[in-house]
């Protein structure tokens, strides 16, 4: 029954304010926090849409832990390991491991009339998951390494294509620096671009016939292998399981601590984005003070009259609690509106670009990471709704006969 009262004075007070200043104090109030609702909910989608990007980048050119052998040699190229074993046969069968493709490197000079380029030939066979790396892609098709003979068709960069001024389709010849020298003429049948330098600069993929041809070795030696797991909260677990069922001498090593540079930097973006979160609920508070206070002192008389009649400190405090927190969550509906809106037109027109050498990708991303949009405005409503609390116990403390005379 209280609630009830506290919420219909609080509705007619609501009723009776147009015109007044205490109204364009109001809706100054709820702008507020519209804009900072509206800056946190864009800055946690365009965060999440560059980790989710960026890692979706990573994990797509190398899965999410690679084992190889184990080898103090600085070169590109690996050394080989048997390209079967217990565990790459019965991989399936271990808990959150969803793939597992066979990879091997070779070093070459990419060379044209005009340009000479090194790069890292990597070699991939027929069960290497194109779906995964298709984020990449950006022109051609994936080449068909499912052939007896090795293949000649090979994936270059963007970056690549353009330095060495060619086109798909094209025939390029690469030579392997080794005794004796070898030569291929391999054939652009796609292009991709991931905006990770340390990638596109240099590796083109090809054959696992090929590198294994030019290596020497048989068709059972590989140079390692990369899995792509289902679940990347127990990363840390399984890669301890894949070390310990793995022959001796191998070792499994995180994607994620390979590009160690890359997931820092984002961890840092992560923590900026909390820091705003915490100064924009702290403005939106203090700038909800001094309506709260405004619109109390224009209603001290009504405050003194609802005592006079009996009302109770907790009745006066939930009115105006009620009547404070509906400008709050007429802020938070406005800025949802305005924020998931320019989101929209970010995702689906991609408005805003970037510059991939910089950023890792061409446009601005946007995730649509529900949970986090709720607990952000979950986390506004009850902070400012904490804060709002205080001047509206500070003027329920007004004694009656003081405040039935205020002017």
């Amino acid at each position: 029954m209280p609630f009830n009262v506290a919420y219909f004075i609080a509705q007619k007070t609501s009723q009776t304010e147009n015109g007044t200043f205490s109204s364009t104090a109001t809706k100054v109030a709820s702008i507020s926090v519209a804009i900072g609702i509206a800056i946190l909910i864009i800055s946690f989608a365009i965060l999440g849409g560059f980790q989710k990007t960026i890692k979706n980048k990573a994990y797509s050119l190398s899965g999410h832990v690679v084992v190889s052998r184990f080898s103090l040699n600085n070169s590109v190229e690996l050394p080989p390991i048997p390209g079967e074993n217990e565990f790459i046969k019965n991989y399936k069968s271990y808990d959150g491991i969803d793939h597992l493709q066979k990879f091997a490197l070779k070093g070459g000079i990419l060379k044209t009339e005009e340009e000479v380029q090194g790069i890292v030939l990597k070699g991939v066979d027929d069960n290497y998951d194109w779906n995964r790396f298709k984020v990449n892609m950006i022109a051609g098709e994936a080449p068909d390494y499912s052939g007896e003979e090795d293949s000649k068709e090979v994936v270059i960069s963007k970056r690549l294509l353009d330095l060495m001024k060619l086109s798909l389709n094209d025939t390029v010849m690469v030579f392997f620096i080794q005794d004796p020298v070898r030569f291929r003429k391999l054939i652009i049948k796609g292009v991709y671009e991931t905006g990770l330098e340390d990638f596109d600069d240099k590796v083109v993929l090809g054959d696992l016939a090929l590198v294994q041809n030019l290596n020497n070795w048989t068709a059972g030696q590989i140079g390692g292998y990369e899995i792509f797991l289902n679940d990347l909260e127990n990363i840390d677990q399984i890669q301890a399981t894949i070390n310990d069922n793995t022959p001796a001498g191998q070792y499994a090593d995180k994607t994620s601590d390979k590009y160690r540079q890359i997931f820092d930097w984002m961890g840092l973006i992560d923590m900026n984005v909390w820091i705003l979160l915490v100064i924009t609920l702290f403005v939106a508070g203090v700038n909800m003070i001094a309506p709260s206070l405004l619109l109390m002192m224009e209603r001290t008389q009504m405050i003194g009259m609802l005592k006079a009649l009996g009302a109770r400190q907790r009745l006066i405090i939930r009115i105006f609690t009620i009547r404070l927190l509906k400008i709050v969550v007429k802020g938070l509906v406005i800025g949802n509106l305005i924020a998931l809106g320019l989101c929209y037109l970010q995702y689906e027109f991609k408005l805003i670009p970037l510059d991939p050498v910089n950023y890792y990708m061409s446009y601005v991303p946007i995730d649509w990471n529900w949970k986090a949009f709720i607990l952000v405005n979950l986390l506004t409503f009850v902070l400012i709704g904490i804060i709002i609390l205080l001047p509206a116990y500070i003027i329920s403390r007004v004694k009656p006969v003081n405040a039935i005379r205020f002017d």
